[in-house]
């Protein structure tokens, strides 16, 4: 036997190669290993398919990946569960990869198996399938030398049995540089004798050079004090082989991680002759792993110094808390363990008041996966304290709930605050509500005052000033009426406000509105004082001089008051008759009158524009954008 090929059997990984040229990939080699993971035979196994190692739970997935490989001619590596020859099942780490001849054909597939489940069971039988298989070669041995011998076969005969000797182990060079694995025949000085394509690649060394160096030359320095110890073991014979994750250096500098395993190919006598290295790098694995560890690194601390507690429990029944971060002890004084370990740990300790309302949003959430409520939660001291909290219910990819995440925050001082504001608060909206009520008095007083000034007057221009003053501080008392009467302070109805107003003048001009139409739309909106007071007195005005001038000798018409939310930001009001309209010659900046003057500077105020229009009766147009805290 060759030494491509002894290196085959003497490898602790199973190890199979099917012709690829034949129907359904027929066995044409197994080694010792192979055949104890299984539990078959070279003669059982060989010229059959690897199929008969699969079960019904053995996972399609894995299957699917194995015949995509083969068909594509690519290598893999799947984790696959098979099972024995008894029936017992044991999971297996298989690497296929395709063997090709000088063409670029494949001829052959070489599957290497790692039974992950009973490793150490296959670990001390090792030595067993080594003395097994020195025995067959033996065997092997005297029986083609007693048929050479018996059969007295000629020079010709010899050369046929030597050429295909040379085939085999050919086939098994190609196998063996081929293979995904890294695999090294190492003297007994540590060197590299031989290195499939595999471990170079793995190292970054050509064979040439890795066989200058030992092991220990681009082993990491931590590394080498265990590697050491376990060689010289197995060289003793304590151990007949030996596995561990080690560190190598790249030709280029950089470690590379690497799981290594190690076995012993002996002579005749039993004396050591070579070592079989076989290397698998795991650098992608030791860096997620190392990425991992980080990652929990980062969130135990975020979770430790979060000022909020996070927390998961069931979707369903009492709710019981599944993970609570280890910051709870400093929210309520409780250990995380005292929620997780008592299902109804949470529930029982929130104050029998809130209860009820806390377990209704519970079921707000199922419906939209999102929720937050304030309650008070029993700290360990024996006090309530309140808490924000914020839920998001899980939900699996049929849309059953799974669990709810969120956390706590503590608003208790918050809680605090919004108590003596609205104490305060309370406090001022009397102090607003009185102040209202007596400028509405103090108005009424300074209107029964012109009332009564009024009746000494006889002029009746004079009287018509008194009046129009009079209707002025009417409406600005109607709107401090208006606030005092509303449940808030700030702000007044003004389709209300308008109506009152414009009855009010209405009553005032009796006798020359009693053949006028008044028409009032007025959208629902809601103006403070500041913006309130220079609308109602820019009505007041226009509506009484409308009343007054637009239809004169008792002549009928139509008055419209309208008043809108223009767009999204700005005001829209105006006034307007189908009266006898303005003079050919009027311009608002010439005019005498105190009323158009005071609409005129209030729509300044307001900072709007003013448009007047005579061309069919009389109208005043004025367009502004009020504050942001008067309007909504």
């Amino acid at each position: 036997m060759r030494i491509y090929q002894r290196a085959m059997a003497a490898a602790i990984n199973g190890i199979v190669i099917t012709d690829a040229s034949g129907p359904n990939l027929p066995v044409i080699y197994c080694n010792p290993a192979f055949e104890k993971t299984t539990g078959y035979t070279a003669e059982e196994i060989i010229g059959k398919n690897c199929r008969l190692l699969q079960g019904k739970d053995t996972d399609p997935n894995a299957i699917k990946q194995i015949r995509q490989a083969i068909r594509q001619g690519e290598e893999c590596c799947v984790i696959v569960k098979n099972y024995r020859k008894d029936g017992t099942a044991f999971w297996n780490e298989l690497t296929i990869s395709p063997v090709q001849d000088a063409d670029g054909k494949i001829t052959h597939f070489i599957g290497i198996q790692n039974d992950i489940t009973k490793r150490k069971e296959a670990e001390d039988s090792l030595q067993k399938a080594y003395e097994e298989l020195e025995k067959r070669v033996d065997e092997r041995t005297a029986t083609l030398k007693q048929i050479n011998e018996k059969l007295q076969l000629e020079i010709a005969d010899r050369q046929k049995i030597e050429a295909a000797l040379r085939e085999s182990e050919a086939r098994f060079r190609a196998i063996f540089e081929r293979a995904a694995i890294g695999i090294a025949l190492v003297n007994m000085e540590e060197k590299p004798v031989v290195s499939n394509t595999a471990l170079q690649n793995i190292l970054g060394y050509s064979n040439e050079e890795l066989r200058q160096k030992t092991f220990s030359d681009f082993t990491y320095p931590d590394d080498r004090d265990k590697n050491q110890e376990l060689y010289q073991k197995m060289i003793l014979g304590e151990l007949d082989h030996y596995q561990m994750e080690k560190r190598f250096y790249h030709k280029n500098g950089q470690i590379v991680w690497a799981n290594l395993t190690v076995s012993l190919m002996r002579d005749e006598h039993g004396k050591p002759q070579f070592a079989v290295s076989m290397v698998k790098n795991i650098s992608d694995r030791k860096q997620a792993e190392t990425a991992l560890q980080l990652s929990q690194e980062r969130l135990k601390f975020l979770l430790s110094s979060n000022p909020v507690v996070i927390y998961s429990c069931k979707a369903f029944g009492d709710y019981g808390a599944t993970f609570i971060s280890e910051n709870v002890r400093s929210l309520f004084g409780y250990e995380a363990e005292e929620f997780v370990n008592d299902s109804g740990f949470w529930a029982t300790h929130i104050h029998p008041e809130d209860a009820p309302g806390v377990f209704a949003n519970l079921l707000h959430l199922l419906e939209h996966n999102y929720h937050n409520h304030e309650y008070r939660f029993l700290h360990k001291n024996g006090k309530y304290i309140w808490v924000y909290d914020q839920t998001k219910l899980i939900r699996d990819q049929q849309g059953n709930p799974l669990e709810i995440l969120g956390y706590w925050a503590d608003i208790s001082d918050r809680k605090e605050t919004e108590d003596k504001l609205k104490t305060s608060l309370k406090e001022k909206e009397v102090l607003l509500k009185e102040i209202h009520h007596r400028v509405k008095n103090n108005l009424q007083v300074i209107s029964s005052l012109l009332k009564l000034q009024s009746g000494y007057i006889n002029d009746q221009q004079t009287l018509a000033l008194f009046g129009d003053s009079q209707n002025r501080v009417k409406a600005m008392a109607l709107i401090h009426e208006k606030l005092y009467q509303s449940s808030d302070l700030a702000r007044i109805s003004l389709s209300e406000y308008i109506h009152q107003l414009a009855d009010n003048l209405v009553n005032s001009y009796a006798l020359k509105a009693n053949n006028i139409k008044l028409n009032i739309f007025v959208a629902q909106l809601f103006l403070d004082v500041d913006t309130a007071i220079p609308c109602g007195l820019i009505i007041n005005e226009l509506l009484s001089n409308s009343l007054k001038y637009a239809f004169p000798d008792g002549k009928s018409g139509e008055i419209n008051i309208e008043f809108k939310l223009l767009g999204q930001e700005k005001l829209y009001l105006k006034v307007s008759d189908n009266g006898i309209g303005l003079p050919a010659d009027f311009q608002l900046e010439e005019t005498e009158s105190l009323g158009l003057q005071l609409v005129y500077n209030l729509t300044e105020q307001l900072g709007g524009n003013l448009t007047i229009d005579s061309s069919n009766g009389t109208s005043f147009k004025i367009i502004f954008r009020p504050s942001i805290s008067s309007l909504y």
